[in-house]
């Protein structure tokens, strides 16, 4: 699951992988700046690849995680 707090709205915006569909209400672009919460069942690795980063990997535990992402075009959860 990945969420992430949606001030105007006041409320959390959740998309679960597997059961929400992409494209629905629920789905949500991946913006640059914002803060993102990662909840995996079994322990994950989350890799980053793009540029100007390096390749940046990312220990996921289960449970929640969170993690900043930015990225000069849009991509969707």
């Amino acid at each position: 699951m990945i969420a992430w707090w949606n001030a105007a709205s006041g409320t959390y915006s959740t998309f679960i992988v597997g059961v929400t569909p992409p494209g629905s209400p629920w789905d949500f672009n991946i913006s640059g700046g914002v803060g993102y919460y990662l909840s995996v069942t079994d322990t994950t690795t989350f890799t980053l690849n793009g540029t100007p980063l390096t390749d940046v990997s990312v220990a996921l535990y289960p449970g929640w995680n969170a993690i900043g992402w930015w990225n000069t075009t849009s991509t969707t959860a």
